[in-house]
């Protein structure tokens, strides 16, 4: 069930509906401010705005170099488990 939720993300509150753990939600703000702190750290004169928008690129970047390594080892998985099973073939029973 979703509820409302107040969260304060670099200074900026706001509310959002959500069925989320509270916990989970509190982690993730931490997260997204550590990445603005890092972007605003590298240039002081950097907007909130702007500092949000290449944090929230920063944040994609990882999610979608996970992403590419978790694919590649799906596939290697794949290939390891037919490669297995073409080896048990000739034993099995059937």
């Amino acid at each position: 069930m979703k509820h409302s939720i107040t969260i304060s993300v670099a200074g900026t509150e706001i509310s959002i509906r959500t069925d989320a753990n509270p916990q989970n939600v509190k982690e993730l703000v931490q997260f997204v401010e550590s990445k603005i702190t890092d972007v605003k750290g590298s240039e002081q004169n950097k907007s909130l705005k702007d500092s949000a928008l290449v944090a929230a690129l920063a944040i994609a970047d990882e999610y979608r170099q996970i992403q590419i390594k978790y694919d590649n080892l799906k596939h290697e998985i794949q290939t390891r488990s037919e490669k297995i099973l073409s080896y048990l073939e000739p034993y099995s029973s059937d």
